[in-house]
Parts: structure tokens; C-alpha cells; sequence
């Protein structure tokens, strides 16, 4: 578990984070804001397989804060 990342870092890679016991219900939301075109992937695995994984593309445009989101939740 990575705890040191914050909202005003940048990430030009993969992030991987993980919970410490095991949940019986999870909501997890990934927010992208860029102001160049971008990608954001958010993956989820239960133990070890992927039961979650999706792209949103960011189409920046010029002078506006652009921002795209992607949610997953076992929360009904």
C-alpha cells in the first residue's frame, strides 16, 4: 500500500494500491484532470484476477480544466 501519493502528484505510469485485510464491499473511483489529451485505466483484481478494467480518453481542450472519471463499486 502506497499511501504517500496525494492529489497534486503526477503519475506517468502504472499506481497499484491494495487494501491491508479483506472487504466485503468496495467503491473506488480514479479521477483524471490534465490539460493535454490523456488516459486513465483503472483496473480492480479480487485475488489476483481482473474483475475490473477500463479506459476513459481525455480530450483536453484549450484553456479549460478538463477532468474524466471512472468508478467501480460492489455498493448496490
Amino acid at each position: 500500500t502506497d499511501r504517500s501519493r496525494g492529489l497534486g502528484d503526477v503519475y506517468k505510469r502504472q499506481v497499484e494500491y491494495s487494501t491491508e485485510k479483506p472487504v466485503s464491499q468496495i467503491t473506488v473511483q480514479g479521477i483524471l484532470y490534465s490539460k493535454e489529451n490523456a488516459t486513465i485505466t483503472l483496473q480492480i483484481k479480487k485475488d489476483g484476477e481482473s474483475v475490473f478494467n477500463q479506459s476513459k480518453q481525455l480530450e483536453a481542450v484549450p484553456g479549460i480544466d478538463t477532468t474524466v472519471d471512472l468508478v467501480y463499486s460492489t455498493i448496490k
